[in-house]
């Protein structure tokens, strides 16, 4: 795997992270088992051709459900320590997960200033 791979792959990890934590997955769940008690009776014949596909479709739901529990803790590992901060001649530097740093340096000074007006 190259560099631009690895990091492609980690990128997309965390985009799909934050999607599955804004997904209502328990609502999501609660209409599937409301069509499991009704479908048969309203409609047999459509809820008999959609049952496979509604048991791949709630199955990864339920899946989806364990990953979102663990996607604050995730949050807090991985933005926690991937983003860090380095003072250097007065400026404060940035380095986002790519492990590069960015060149828009911010002054110390201006950045403890900031710092202090959100803090009071």
């Amino acid at each position: 795997m190259t560099d631009e791979e690895y990091q492609k792959t980690q990128d997309e990890i965390i985009t799909i992270a934050t999607k599955i934590e804004k997904l209502d997955l328990t609502s999501f769940l609660g209409c599937i088992s409301k069509a499991d008690t009704l479908g048969p009776i309203l409609d047999p014949t459509t809820y008999r051709d959609a049952y496979e596909n509604l048991r791949g479709i709630e199955k990864m739901a339920q899946l989806l459900v364990s990953i979102k529990e663990y996607v604050p803790e995730f949050r807090q590992t991985v933005f926690g320590t991937l983003i860090r901060e380095v003072e250097k001649d007065g400026f404060i530097y940035t380095s986002a997960h790519t492990g590069r740093w960015s060149g828009n340096a911010k002054s110390a000074q201006a950045m403890r200033k900031d710092k202090d007006e959100s803090d009071s």
